[in-house]
């Protein structure tokens, strides 16, 4: 039990120390994209996860109801490439998204964070039939 929390605590540690030396992780040049497994939130990324969330349903919205307002939001809907840096509403959101990537990243490799990937197939019986009213339409 007591070699469990040591080598919990000598990994906490070691991330702790290379973080400090890897810098604040930076996301790629060009729009901000979210990855594949947003809006997952692994065991020991809530804080990261909850800024991230705080940003996009705050800032992100905000700029998002901005480019709706100016027209723009349908160049945004067909490609987010075609807009600018300034225009791009998740831009404001890039460093949180930047640290949510790097929790993530590491967690969901992490056991205690597996069942997070895991698929699930849904019975045909709880499936959504479109009823004879929404066929007729």
């Amino acid at each position: 039990h007591t070699t469990r929390h040591t080598q919990t605590f000598s990994t906490m540690v070691f991330e702790r120390v290379r973080d400090y030396f890897a810098g604040a992780p930076v996301l790629p040049p060009g729009p901000v994209q979210l990855p594949k497994y947003f809006p997952l939130v692994p065991i020991g990324c809530e804080e990261k996860a909850d800024k991230l969330f705080n940003c996009i349903g705050s800032t992100a919205t905000d700029k998002m109801r901005e480019l709706e307002k100016s027209g723009k939001d349908s160049k945004y809907h067909q490609n987010s490439n075609n807009l600018s840096q300034v225009d791009d509403p998740l831009e404001p959101c890039r460093e949180f998204l930047a640290y949510y990537n790097r929790c993530c990243e590491r967690n969901l490799r992490k056991r205690n964070n597996e069942r997070l990937l895991e698929i699930y197939r849904v019975h045909e019986e709880y499936r959504y039939k479109p009823s004879q009213s929404d066929s007729a339409k």
